[in-house]
């Protein structure tokens, strides 16, 4: 397809979950993975974009280091935060990083909500005892 841009996304776990998101990255980019990279690193002198999630600072690292991504621009980070990524070391080869500020947001709210109900009524202690088929005179 042409005018597709070709991104190098580090981490499988990128679209995990969220197959919009997948349809999304298919659709819009000529995908690179890790293995394409360690097969080819020829495969990276034209890469523009990493779209990336998780623990993969090292891994960036190592390409910048080893020159497989001498034409890289942007690394775009699905999630919150970026103190996972090496931020100095991009700025200093001219990449831009971004990220997703609020994507977790209604998530984690979530979460949070569920777990102050289930601490408040005990419902991982009920839960244990059922499973082990121990009913304690207050869990009745």
């Amino acid at each position: 397809m042409a005018g597709r841009f070709r991104a190098f996304i580090v981490s499988n776990e990128f679209c995990a979950g969220l197959p919009s998101l997948m349809r999304l990255v298919e659709n819009n980019f000529e995908i690179v993975t890790l293995a394409d990279l360690e097969r080819d690193p020829n495969v990276g002198k034209d890469l523009e974009i990493v779209l990336t999630t998780s623990m993969c600072g090292t891994i960036l690292v190592r390409e910048l280091e080893k020159g497989t991504l001498p034409n890289l621009k942007v690394v775009i980070n699905r999630g919150v935060g970026v103190n996972h990524l090496p931020s100095a070391i991009l700025k200093e080869h001219g990449i831009r990083l971004t990220n997703t500020p609020a994507i977790m947001s209604g998530t984690v709210a979530d979460m949070a909500l569920g777990l102050i109900l289930a601490s408040g009524r005990q419902f991982f202690k009920g839960n244990t005892s059922a499973h082990q088929r121990l009913y304690p005179r207050q869990c009745l």
